[in-house]
């Protein structure tokens, strides 16, 4: 359905009944706990370059290294030394250059460098952001889009932390997200934002035109989008994956492989290749492979 709006088209749509996906579950890594290569609500995943796997380990408070076989390498810890801290950690991104990036929602952009150490790069408290939950890297515009959760904002940042421009889901001042999470970019650069509060996922240009939204049928968790333009989407309230096009159709679903191994509600979702991703659930990590149809 087409609805117009003065000057502003966009398309609405509702989420078709989807066809369960084959899929091939490579491995399953951790457990609940506070040790290395344990997890307590893994809620944002970043696939590198390296086919390593980086975990913002929100319940521990830190962020965590896994090779491409799910095997624990590093860690960033709650405290990184001068006053910096991960007690917040909610989201990672990969940079152009591959450096990696971890949100804390207390406010910070920080540099994961190695031994444990954390570099602010990015402070968010002169832009009063609340609650920032996800963060996602524009490499080719040198660009962060970050979700300002509690006030319903997507910040639109240059690499150096200066504001471009604040996108408030609507073209007036009292517009806003509706608990916007899950960030993804596609290869125009268009940006998808997953809305907790409403199960809806929206589709804006670079520029911040809306484009396309549809909702779903569950709450949002996290979303991510592949080289291939698919977008991955995981619900808060059960263990699966949702995949759509780049205009909202729906692909399919993967629901009873997860449900069988009894893995828990599914958290962040990262895509490291075409079909092929790395899932948090309430306290390990999943590698899988979908299998789509022709």
């Amino acid at each position: 359905m087409l609805l117009t709006f003065g000057l502003e088209m966009r398309y609405i749509k509702r989420s078709r009944p989807a066809p369960e996906l084959p899929v091939t579950i490579h491995w399953v890594s951790g457990s609940r706990g506070s040790g290395p290569g344990q997890f307590d609500a893994p809620i944002g995943l970043a696939a590198h370059p390296s086919g390593e796997i980086y975990v913002a380990d929100l319940g521990n408070g830190r962020v965590q290294r896994l090779s491409a076989d799910g095997t624990f390498l590093d860690l960033w810890p709650a405290t990184g030394g001068g006053g910096t801290s991960l007690s917040q950690a909610s989201d990672v991104a990969v940079g152009a250059a591959g450096e990696v990036y971890a949100l804390d929602a207390g406010g910070n952009i920080y540099v994961l460098d190695p031994g444990g150490l954390l570099r602010p790069v990015v402070s968010l408290a002169g832009l009063q952001a609340y609650s920032p939950r996800g963060i996602v890297v524009d490499a080719a515009r040198g660009r962060f889009y970050v979700a300002d959760t509690g006030h319903g904002l997507i910040l639109v940042l240059g690499m150096d932390g200066s504001l471009i421009d604040t996108w408030r889901g609507g073209s007036d001042e009292t517009s806003h997200f509706e608990e916007p999470w899950g960030l993804g970019v596609d290869g125009e650069g268009n940006v998808f934002v997953a809305e907790a509060a409403s199960s809806r996922i929206r589709k804006l240009s670079p520029q911040g035109e809306m484009l396309a939204e549809w909702r779903t049928k569950g709450p949002l968790a996290d979303l991510a989008v592949g080289p291939d333009d698919r977008v991955y989407v995981t619900w808060a309230d059960r263990a699966g994956l949702w995949v759509y096009d780049g205009r909202g159709k729906t692909v399919g679903q993967v629901l009873e492989p997860l449900a069988a191994r009894a893995l828990g509600a599914t958290r962040g979702v990262a895509v490291v290749a075409p079909g092929e991703v790395v899932m948090g659930t309430e306290s390990s990590i999943v590698r899988l492979s979908v299998e789509f149809p022709e």
